[in-house]
């Protein structure tokens, strides 16, 4: 998961077209774009959030390159390698994005699960600090991950900073807000992601099932009850593990 920042000088204050590759033929996406802009360019911050699910392995001499429809002066680029172990991770939500102008930016998730984790990414036309997003609620926000292009004025620099938090309640909202030294233009979003391999839910309910009657012909891969009769099963579940198939007692 890429956060990518850079100058909005894509033609009257918008962000410019972004394309991301590496040299071993992964594929990119860029999920969303957060731009904060009075209507010119060069006067605020473009925030991007790119995806890649790795295909192919990179290695720490491998390059990934963001390219640019017009030539921004700042740009920055900060990854997160997001690594379950047990299956696919897939996004559960990429934020709306929020930009704006102050020291007090925030975006707040939709509903995260256990485990989801979320990856806050802002983005501020400043040379100054960032200060962390400190809060411990449902889980405790990383430590920044950040970089400084230029490092001119405060108009000339973009800033780039990311926070990481894994969830440890169910269905609760994330709020990212971390600070900002003085008043900047930014621009800020969060990804949430969740393990692929625990997506089936498979828990069940006390209670009965039954198909009573009659069969009529099926449709091709259509599965039927057998002529008139019945089957049943009835009785609580018990927790199965992901992948099997589970019937539960008397």
């Amino acid at each position: 998961v890429l956060g990518i920042a850079c100058d909005n000088n894509g033609g009257s204050g918008a962000a410019p077209g972004l394309t991301v590759t590496d040299n071993v033929g992964n594929t990119y996406v860029v999920r969303s774009t957060t731009t904060m802009t009075a209507g010119a360019d060069n006067d605020g911050v473009a925030l991007y959030i790119v995806t890649c699910l790795v295909t192919n392995a990179l290695i720490a001499s491998d390059v990934i390159t963001a390219t640019f429809t017009t030539s921004p002066t700042c740009r920055l680029l900060s990854g997160q390698e997001i690594n379950d172990g047990t299956g696919t991770p897939t996004i559960r939500e990429v934020g709306a994005g929020a930009s704006g102008t102050g020291t007090t930016p925030s975006i707040t998730s939709g509903t995260c699960q256990v485990d989801d984790i979320i990856i806050g990414f802002l983005a501020a036309e400043t040379s100054g600090a960032f200060t962390v997003d400190g809060d411990t609620t449902n889980g405790a926000w990383s430590a920044f991950i950040n970089g400084l292009a230029n490092g001119g004025t405060q108009t000339t620099s973009i800033r780039l900073a990311q926070q990481v938090k894994t969830q440890t309640t169910t269905s609760s909202t994330q709020t990212f807000n971390p600070t900002i030294g003085s008043s900047r233009d930014y621009a800020i979003n969060t990804i949430v992601l969740y393990d692929g391999a625990s997506a089936l839910s498979l828990a069940a309910d006390a209670g009965a099932y039954a198909v009573t009657g009659t069969a009529a012909a099926p449709k091709r891969g259509r599965k039927t009850v057998a002529g008139a009769g019945s089957i049943a099963v009835t009785g609580t579940a018990a927790s199965p593990e992901l992948g099997r198939k589970v019937v539960a007692g008397a």
